[in-house]
């Protein structure tokens, strides 16, 4: 079973619409997909309330017990809930964090992580940027990010993409619309794409294969 966990101590860093559009392309290739809520301050599940959902995702809540399958598993933890969810991190191959370049964001990010080494000392991390200031910046955002994330937590982070802040991602949030879906071509969409490519490139590499501590790397694109 593979699972990806999506995590952030803090709320309101865009969780739930990273999980939600990850879910949601993942399906839309043909991957038998998995989106399980554990995010009781924004239920995920109304979002997928809309014609075309993909036939190959299924959505569960926390209180259904976690099933030994082969189904790519997205796992939407709410803002301090690494403990309560521990079953789902113990399981994880790949801690996603989310994180805006705000401070608090980022330090919530690594206490995030920090439960989750206590839980599953091998876990791997990887890092999402939201709200980077622009196209432009979003890469080099993404980069002080990361490095920052490894330096907190001496450990590897897979630098998994950023998610530039504008008004597509907004409304679609405040709407509960899956972006990716409603605009298949924004550029927002395809830099969900991108980042579910590095996830899952970074989900398959072998421990032997990474670098020395701390350090983060690109995850390599998927073949």
């Amino acid at each position: 079973m593979s699972v990806i966990v999506v995590a952030n101590d803090k709320g309101g860093v865009g969780k739930t619409t990273l999980s939600l559009n990850l879910a949601w392309l993942s399906a839309q290739s043909g991957r038998e997909t998995l989106l399980v809520d554990c995010n009781e301050a924004v239920r995920s599940h109304g979002l997928f309330a809309l014609d075309g959902t993909a036939s190959s995702l299924t959505l569960a809540t926390e209180a259904q017990p976690i099933q030994d399958n082969e189904k790519l598993t997205f796992v939407d933890l709410g803002p301090n809930s690494v403990l309560s969810s521990a079953d789902w991190v113990q399981v994880c191959r790949l801690l996603v964090l989310v994180t805006t370049p705000d401070p608090a964001s980022i330090l919530g990010a690594v206490k995030t992580a920090r439960r989750a080494r206590a839980i599953r000392p091998d876990v791997r991390f990887g890092v999402v940027v939201t709200r980077a200031s622009s196209k432009g910046h979003a890469r080099s955002t993404g980069y002080r990010v990361c490095a920052t994330i490894a330096r907190l937590l001496s450990a590897d982070v897979w630098n998994l993409g950023a998610v530039i802040e504008c008004s597509r991602v907004t409304d679609c949030s405040c709407r509960r619309l899956v972006l990716s879906r409603e605009y298949p071509g924004h550029a927002s969409a395809k830099t969900f794409g991108t980042i579910l490519s590095s996830a899952m490139s970074a989900l398959g590499q072998n421990e032997s294969s990474l670098v020395l501590l701390p350090s983060f790397k690109e995850a390599p694109k998927a073949a």
